[in-house]
């Protein structure tokens, strides 16, 4: 080794001040000598996030991480590693290079948990006749934990079907053909908590038992069967759900409460409906995508889950009779729902409907005075009502002043601690306002 002075061979200071110093200083520090090229390796390696990636990219790494002519760095970097993202965007002629940094990773890259492979579809179509041999050399790795995919069809399930690490965290999105994951994760049916996936459901029959999964993202085109799905996952504590078709008003409601442990929802009301949540839930999304005429199912939801956190995003109003109906408005009571704390309010009007800003005001006024809110937030979607709009309408919604209808709502309940308003009408024309109340200092 080169006589380095005493004080560049301390790893006590380097890895001090490679702890607090920003990545541009680590990797001009690597460059320096060889002394701090391996002290630096590990704080640059901890999170690689490799974009845009192309074969001189590709190679470029490749080459760092792996360098042929020094198996004791190589292997040293490869140990550094702790989560790895490669955003292919082209291949090279032959992936026998990315290949064997797979297996390289397999024998030293014990730390690395976490994974994440995005292939666009330009590159997809090279690999087509690579997928079995990339597929396997992906699911080789043993110690992931935390992976995310967005891949073909067949090579997400080649890679789903061989995985040889028991999984925590997955996060899959296919392009093409889709596929359902749940049959293929039976490696890590005692260990997967999370879940994500914009798959159809294959509602075919029940499906294998995930006791351990938590969080729970799913992109369907039908609701799966409620029998099934709890069956599925039956000690969910949040739910996120996109279904594109929604059921008729003869589809009934699960005739039992639904999991149990559910404390977080976000996706359609009719989806929450008809699974049957029947109990108290803390956060609690719901999209109405149409105008509602009978609020009793409504009312039935909010009662049973009388959540703290509540935000409903209602789509394509008539004139406004959603907000400043008198069923609606009394929804928002201490009694319905005595636990709410913050409320968010999305609605949508359409290209020729008729409304009454007025009236619109003095209904989120009486909303805000029924209860005693700490947050209050409204967003008003206007535009296509805006582009059809003529006359004093039209003058009203140019004037409409989203700072003044947030002052409003503070003046009207004193608990209110913050008001949030966004009046959408020009696209161009940002009009929203986030007023709080001054908290009372000291006397």
């Amino acid at each position: 080794m080169p006589d380095y002075p005493i004080a560049l061979r301390n790893s006590d200071v380097w890895h001090l001040i490679l702890s607090v110093v920003d990545r541009k200083t680590r990797l001009a520090l690597v460059q320096t000598c060889h002394i701090l090229n391996q002290q630096a390796a590990p704080y640059l390696l901890g999170d690689v996030v490799l974009q845009g990636l192309g074969p001189r990219k590709l190679s470029s790494f490749l080459q760092f991480i792996a360098p042929r002519d020094d198996d004791e760095q190589s292997a040293y970097r490869l140990r550094s590693l702790r989560g790895l993202s490669l955003q292919i965007v082209n291949l090279p002629p032959s992936i026998d290079a990315l290949l064997a940094l797979f297996a390289r990773l397999q024998q030293h890259g014990t730390d690395l948990t976490r994974l994440r492979i995005s292939v666009s579809d330009m590159a997809t179509t090279p690999l087509n006749t690579e997928t079995p041999r990339l597929g396997e050399a992906i699911a080789s790795l043993q110690h992931i934990r935390d992976l995310e995919l967005e891949l073909s069809h067949p090579l997400c399930y080649e890679i789903l079907h061989a995985t040889r690490s028991r999984l925590v965290s997955l996060k899959l999105r296919s392009r093409g053909q889709a596929v359902n994951p749940i049959p293929l994760l039976l490696n890590s049916q005692d260990t997967l908590e999370k879940l994500d996936t914009n798959l159809p459901w294959n509602d075919s029959g029940p499906c294998p038992c995930y006791p351990r999964v938590r969080d729970l993202t799913l992109k369907c085109t039908v609701l799966p069967r409620t029998m099934y799905f709890v069956g599925a996952f039956p000690n969910l504590q949040a739910l996120r759900i996109s279904s594109l078709g929604e059921p008729s008003a003869e589809t009934p409601r699960w005739h039992e409460s639904t999991f149990p442990l559910l404390r977080l929802f976000s996706g359609s009301f009719n989806d929450l409906y008809v699974l049957g949540v029947r109990h108290r839930l803390n956060n609690l999304k719901i999209h109405i995508g149409h105008s509602l005429d009978d609020f009793s199912q409504l009312r039935a939801v909010l009662s049973e889950s009388s959540p703290s956190c509540l935000s409903l995003e209602i789509g394509q109003l008539r004139g406004g009779q959603c907000l400043t109906n008198a069923a609606f408005i009394s929804l928002f009571s201490p009694s319905l729902l005595p636990r709410l704390s913050t409320l968010a309010l999305d609605c949508k009007w359409g290209s020729h409907e008729d409304t009454d800003p007025d009236a619109i005001e003095e209904a989120l006024a009486v909303i805000a005075m029924s209860l005693p809110l700490k947050t209050f937030k409204v967003v008003l979607r206007l535009q296509d009502l805006r582009y059809h709009a003529r006359g004093h309408l039209e003058w009203k919604l140019d004037i409409w002043d989203a700072e003044d209808l947030a002052d409003q709502l503070l003046d009207r309940q004193p608990f209110l601690m913050s008001s949030n308003v966004e009046i959408a009408v020009d696209p161009y024309t940002p009009n929203r306002a986030t007023l709080r109340r001054p908290s009372a200092g000291p006397s």
